[in-house]
């Protein structure tokens, strides 16, 4: 019978590889949700800027034009 041997080379190999495959089970998962976490936060910024963006001018109110809501300040009486 001939028994089969491994050459030192090759076995240092797969145990490299194993190690690989196992860091590759976090690894990979780990940056997957890191990159979905960053797009979903910048979608959310997005979001919430588009939301709360106020590029009109509000309705000016016809008022008295005597009246101090005007930018015309009332100093009362200086006699």
């Amino acid at each position: 019978m001939t028994s089969a041997r491994v050459k030192p080379e090759a076995a240092s190999v797969g145990v490299s590889h194993a190690r690989f495959t196992g860091m590759t089970r976090f690894v990979v998962p780990a940056a997957a949700s890191v990159v979905v976490g960053l797009l979903l936060g910048a979608a959310s910024v997005f979001g919430a800027t588009l939301m709360i963006q106020q590029d009109t001018k509000p309705a000016i109110q016809p008022g008295d034009p005597a009246s101090s809501v005007l930018n015309r300040v009332e100093y009362g009486n200086r006699g």
